[in-house]
């Protein structure tokens, strides 16, 4: 019988302990409901910062345009020199607050051992925030003539 009315006064207690649990937990979830959800900071919107990323890309991309209008470009990757033009950008993948990415379709030509032909080239720009704006930190061959690199 002792070990009876033992049993008996722990389960009461874990019972009165665990009654008041449930209720905590729908007024917590209740308190949580009604705070409005935190604001991202201006200019930090995922579609927002994705506009600011391929704004920076083009800006980085104008900048390196030749006298004729097109990016000149050498990669260990590559077995010449590309000259190409933008074609167009991939959508931008946003990896956080301070970076982000996107792959341009280019196309040109592609001159090896003073050898020139047609060339297509997906061309990847890593993007970081710098300050208040944004930059390219890397530019790097993704596909040559649709083939990874």
């Amino acid at each position: 019988m002792m070990i009876d009315r033992s049993l008996l006064a722990v389960a009461t207690v874990v019972a009165l302990a665990c009654a008041g649990q449930p209720q905590e937990r729908r007024a917590n979830a209740e308190r949580a409901r009604q705070q409005p959800p935190a604001a991202p900071a201006p200019g930090r919107t995922p579609s927002q910062m994705a506009e600011q990323v391929e704004a920076a890309i083009r800006a980085h991309y104008d900048g390196l345009l030749d006298a004729n209008g097109y990016l000149v470009f050498e990669d260990a990757a590559l077995p010449g020199t590309l000259s190409v033009k933008l074609i167009g950008i991939h959508p931008v993948r946003v990896v956080d607050e301070d970076h982000g990415s996107a792959c341009g379709d280019f196309a040109g030509t592609l001159t090896q051992d003073g050898k020139s032909r047609t060339a297509t080239a997906d061309l990847d720009f890593d993007v970081s925030r710098e300050g208040v704006g944004w930059k390219v930190v890397k530019l790097g061959v993704h596909r040559l003539d649709g083939i990874p690199r």
